[in-house]
């Protein structure tokens, strides 16, 4: 018996990396869960994985910044299953730790559009059928780019992203703790996973690069490794679970210790 066991579960940007983690540790605490991706072939191959071990689960791709393919995508889940219980929100993009001066005005509207304003939607779908049950759980995970100035310990920074993409995180956490403000008294938990340096796809090509790439990480890592898309995963069903019932509003960094340095 699982901690989440009949409860629906929506988990973005998971047909890969910590989002795919994410909705299998969902699963297996007996969650029903709705993925999505923007590669068919992935979001199918998760899929089939999650149903392999007995989850179950559907997916729809398709990209965050359009709204109406959001909505349809919230409208296939309910047709499916009647409610939303859960939404944990993992999409999102990437400015290559760009500085200020090498982005644009349009890159700064891409980046909060899927960064920030793609999660406001799927908020502002889900939460009014929550708040008629008076329960539901929404969890962004953002980056420890949402909690500090990521420049620290050298121009380009190693800790996470540049001015663009720090900008849409510290965004998201703003946003997330409003709704956790305003909205808890209806029986809506909202909090933020700001996760360090995880070893996702994205990161592992980076690493194959750069021999020296995962030393370079670590040595500013108090726990001495970088992340597993698991260690997020964890938290991930912890938060979803009654287990967390009065953790409302919180910003978790799950990076090893990084922050605190």
């Amino acid at each position: 018996m699982g901690r989440l066991d009949g409860q629906v579960a929506i988990v973005t940007g998971s047909n890969s990396g910590i989002g795919a983690a994410q909705a299998e540790a969902l699963a297996k605490e007996g969650a029903l869960v709705a993925i999505t991706g923007r590669n068919q072939q992935r979001l199918d191959e998760e899929l089939e994985k999650i149903r392999s071990f007995g989850g179950k689960a559907i997916g729809m791709t398709f990209d965050v910044q359009d709204s109406n393919a959001i909505k349809a995508f919230y409208e296939m889940v309910m047709k499916e299953w009647g409610r939303v219980d859960i939404l944990v929100t993992t999409h999102g993009i990437f400015d290559q730790r760009r500085g200020s001066l090498e982005m644009t005005e349009q890159d700064f509207q891409k980046f909060m559009q899927i960064n920030v304003i793609s999660v406001f939607v799927l908020c502002n779908l889900v939460m009014p059928q929550m708040i008629e049950r008076g329960k539901g759980v929404i969890i962004a995970t953002a980056s420890i780019s949402g909690m500090r100035n990521t420049a620290m310990g050298g121009p380009r920074g190693s800790a996470g992203g540049g001015s663009v993409y720090t900008s849409s995180k510290h965004a998201l956490v703003g946003y997330i703790r409003s709704l956790s403000a305003l909205y808890a008294w209806q029986g809506v938990r909202a909090n933020v996973i700001c996760p360090g340096s995880v070893i996702t796809p994205f990161i592992q090509d980076s690493l194959d690069n750069d021999p020296e790439g995962y030393e370079k990480r670590v040595r500013v890592i108090p726990a001495g490794r970088l992340g597993m898309p698991d260690d997020i995963a964890k938290v991930t069903a912890f938060l979803a679970s009654d287990d967390a019932g009065f953790i409302h509003g919180a910003v978790i960094p799950v990076d090893g210790g990084r922050s605190n340095v």
